[in-house]
């Protein structure tokens, strides 16, 4: 990122760092949540909530770049002790100030940490992939405030993320219209036999307008589009009951859809979210609970107490 640093204005540089405050607090109060039930704020909170919150390519991204600091924070050596945290980790943003802010926010009642370093290195990473993604073409060209901005709206991977909205609007460009995350347009995640660029093309093009479907009429049809998705994208097996609390979304916000398009999320973000809890819980199924974080998360007014770890 050095390297295109003479390319960014001030005033862009100033601006990005105002909107990555928002994506900061999106993160933090998953992170808060997560660590709830325990107090034990851990590296894998921080992670989970990177899931949570981005879309599939940047969280993947950002839990790389998690990895990779704390590999190199771990690495022993006598010069270790003398230098700072970020030099240990190879990183620019300071991981003792994460650490102090996570303490002052309160986002657990121990912060471990690997949970600073995880923290830190994942938003560092993060605001590197805004930048890379909203930098001109044009080698010679600088990226203004109003050239991020615009950027940034027309992608469906950020925009909801670094809007002041309470809830997370992903999925949507500045113009209302959904997007698919980029996992599910660019690639196929199946484990079976490759298939050539076309026909996996092809059969994603065929399922996008399923899974950017807002409202379904019954039951049985979300059963049929959520098993679709399921196959060509490796999410986890939803439960029945939680079948039915999604129902009870998609159609309870049909009429709502009607009057504020905007708001309502697609299927496929439904999904993502959780199964992202379902995955940090380590459970082979979403169940009903995960629905309604997922709930809390993607539809403004809607909210749900903390899942509560007891034996069954």
């Amino acid at each position: 990122m050095q390297d295109h640093s003479e390319r960014i204005s001030a005033d862009a540089a100033s601006r990005l760092g105002y909107l990555l405050q928002r994506a900061l607090v999106r993160i933090a109060r998953e992170v808060q949540r997560l660590s709830s039930n325990l107090g034990l704020c851990s590296k894998q909170e921080v992670a989970g909530a990177f899931k949570i919150v981005l879309c599939p390519v940047l969280a993947d991204s950002c839990i790389k770049a998690c990895l990779r600091a704390a590999v190199m924070f771990a690495v022993p050596g006598d010069s270790a002790l003398k230098q700072s945290k970020s030099s240990r980790a190879g990183i620019q943003l300071s991981i003792g100030r994460f650490h102090r802010w996570m303490t002052d926010s309160r986002l657990g009642r121990f912060i471990h940490e690997y949970a600073a370093v995880y923290l830190c290195a994942g938003i560092e990473n993060l605001l590197e992939e805004i930048l890379l993604q909203c930098l001109p073409a044009d080698s010679t060209s600088q990226l203004t405030a109003a050239a991020l901005e615009h950027s940034i709206s027309t992608s469906g991977d950020t925009w909801g993320l670094l809007q002041p909205f309470a809830h997370l609007n992903a999925g949507r460009i500045a113009t209302g219209a959904l997007t698919m995350p980029r996992w599910a347009s660019q690639s196929s995640l199946g484990t079976g036999t490759h298939q050539s660029g076309s026909s996996s093309n092809s059969s994603n093009n065929n399922l996008e307008p399923c899974l950017l479907t807002t409202c379904v009429g019954s039951v049985n049809e979300l059963k049929e589009l959520t098993l679709r998705a399921q196959q060509k994208f490796q999410h986890c097996a939803i439960s029945n009951a939680a079948l039915t609390a999604l129902f009870y979304f998609m159609r309870t916000y049909k009429s709502f859809a009607m009057s504020a398009p905007m708001v309502v999320p697609a299927l496929v973000e439904w999904l993502r979210v959780s199964s992202a809890h379902a995955e940090y819980r380590n459970a082979i199924m979403v169940d009903k609970d995960d629905i309604m974080q997922a709930a809390r998360l993607l539809l403004p007014g809607v909210d749900c107490p903390i899942r509560i770890v007891a034996p069954r």
